[in-house]
């Protein structure tokens, strides 16, 4: 799988045109559940400590799980608190 705009999807590992795009095995939970939050206007209270983010060159995105950052791979995502959501989201 790869990562692709806000969501997982299912690949080719044989496909040349991946070369720069980093490939993890397939794994269902993560491609039906694990999303990027576009629209932070839906973001409130109720989710915190039920969403995840993180934050990369000032720049703060909200996921619906736990992991890696889709994109900086050695960053962990970090569980979503009250102050967070606040901050970042409200």
């Amino acid at each position: 799988m790869v990562w692709f705009k806000d969501r997982y999807v299912v690949v080719n590992c044989m496909d040349n045109s991946l070369r720069n795009k980093q490939i993890i095995p397939f794994d269902q939970e993560k491609l039906e559940n694990f999303r990027k939050i576009q629209r932070l206007d839906t973001l409130d209270l109720e989710d915190v400590n039920k969403i995840w983010y993180s934050k990369v060159n000032n720049e703060v995105e909200f996921f619906t799980g736990p992991g890696l950052h889709p994109e900086h791979y050695e960053r962990g995502l970090k569980l979503a608190t009250k102050y967070i959501i606040e901050k970042y989201a409200m």
